[in-house]
């Protein structure tokens, strides 16, 4: 991000980029922490505010766990390659750990084979009514 000149919102907690400098296309927002870490929610309402309704998350496990977790999420999509981890570090799409005992059903819209890889784009189910 610093080395394009592409307008770039940069997100972090209050004190982390104090003292520090951005080059002029980074603006650096501060956002609270929460239990999970930055509020999500609070970015996305930020986001909202200047007319930013779409954001595509590349994150790892814990971040992409967060989205879920706090049902910020409306699609989801997965590549699953056929490679098994024998290791202990070995990182999963999700950090099931963090997520909550109630379960987010998904509805597959689409499965996909891409060469050797599967490609999955799936929607949280909507709630039903009791």
């Amino acid at each position: 991000i610093f080395e394009s000149t592409s307008p770039t919102l940069l997100f972090c907690a209050p004190k982390t980029m104090r003292g520090h400098k951005a080059p002029r296309h980074v603006e650096i927002i501060p956002v609270k922490r929460d239990r999970q870490g930055l509020n999500l929610a609070e970015i996305l309402t930020i986001l909202g505010k200047r007319q930013i309704t779409h954001l595509e998350v590349e994150g790892g496990a814990t971040l992409l766990s967060s989205f879920v977790q706090e049902k910020l999420f409306d699609k989801i999509v997965a590549y699953i390659s056929p490679c098994l981890h024998s290791s202990m570090h070995a990182v999963s799409l999700l950090n099931i750990s963090k997520l909550s005992h109630q379960p987010t059903s998904l509805s597959f819209a689409e499965i996909t084979r891409i060469g050797g890889d599967i490609k999955i784009i799936a929607y949280p189910q909507k709630e039903r009514l009791r």
